[in-house]
């Protein structure tokens, strides 16, 4: 695993790459020097939408798990560090959204690279749906 980690290192420096590990049964460990890498790592994952009500989220629903407020741009995800920014190329274009948050344990095997976009009211997150799509993970 940490082999495969440092291709990945090594390879986003040298250029573009594309992982896809939707189906691998195991959490992303991003490399200690990740921040440094200057090219962003595109992985596909299942997007959901999420609104700050307290069946969806825990009894505070407008405070992160990083004790941040909820606004725009902020997600949860239970595989990249708090402060990993990211896009959505496909759906958003080059809005930068921010880990902030994490999902209930419960997706954590049946969808390990899944993250869940805030939205400001629950029809737009259900507007929204689920999605498979592409993120870039920004370094």
């Amino acid at each position: 695993m940490q082999k495969l980690f440092k291709k990945i290192a090594e390879t986003a420096v040298a250029g573009a790459i594309l992982i896809n590990i939707t189906s691998t049964p195991y959490f992303v460990k991003l490399p200690q020097n990740f921040r440094k890498i200057e090219t962003p790592i595109t992985l596909t994952i299942i997007a959901t939408g999420y609104a700050s009500l307290p069946h969806q989220t825990d009894d505070t629903p407008f405070i992160t798990a990083s004790n941040k407020p909820v606004q725009d741009g902020i997600i949860a995800a239970n595989f990249l560090d708090f402060g990993t920014k990211i896009r959505f190329p496909e759906l958003f274009g080059d809005k930068v959204f921010v880990v902030e948050d994490r999902m209930n344990k419960r997706f954590n095997k049946a969808y390990p690279h899944r993250v869940d976009i805030w939205f400001d009211n629950n029809q737009q997150a259900k507007k929204f749906g689920v999605k498979k799509t592409a993120i870039e993970i920004l370094g």
